[in-house]
């Protein structure tokens, strides 16, 4: 995707990133932006608050320890939040940054289906797209979207950038 010269935000599980290190440090390199998506990607809308807190700092700590990044940008699991997220998210100033368009590629089994629900033609400007890393359909359908999305006079940003 280098070719396209384009930036993206990326949600990452500190579980992943204590893991993939390299990985985490190549997005960063590449100039993308990292926000947090969560420790461990449990279901955080019914934890108690130090469960809660525990995912969101041990993920913060994952990302300071791999690239000394600092973010302020959170998408819950699932898009799942509750009233304790919030106020948490409110009093730490953490953005909930959720999506407009759900490519629902998670469960995609073809790169046809992941363009159908992405749907380019009703893209407009500011639409925030979700993708997932667990499909290889993603990214075969990813040039396709690029093109079409571009052809259309709209550009790809982070959401810092946006924001």
């Amino acid at each position: 995707m280098r070719s396209f010269k384009i930036k993206a935000t990326f949600f990452l599980l500190g579980s992943k990133i204590s893991k993939y290190p390299d990985i985490t440090n190549k997005i960063l390199e590449n100039g993308h932006d990292l926000g947090n998506h969560s420790y461990s990607h449990r279901e955080l809308k019914s934890v108690n608050k130090e469960s809660l807190v525990y995912e969101m700092e041990q993920a913060n700590k994952t990302l300071k320890e791999c690239g000394n990044y600092k973010t302020s940008l959170f998408r819950p699991p699932k898009g799942e939040i509750s009233l304790s997220m919030l106020r948490y998210c409110m009093n730490q100033k953490v953005k909930i940054i959720m999506w407009s368009v759900d490519s629902v590629d998670f469960r995609a089994e073809d790169s046809k289906t992941i363009i159908e629900n992405v749907d380019p033609d009703k893209i407009k400007g500011g639409d925030i797209i979700l993708f997932h890393d667990k499909n290889r359909y993603t990214l075969e359908a990813l040039p396709f979207l690029i093109d079409k999305i571009h052809n259309k006079g709209l550009e790809f940003s982070t959401i810092t950038r946006i924001l």
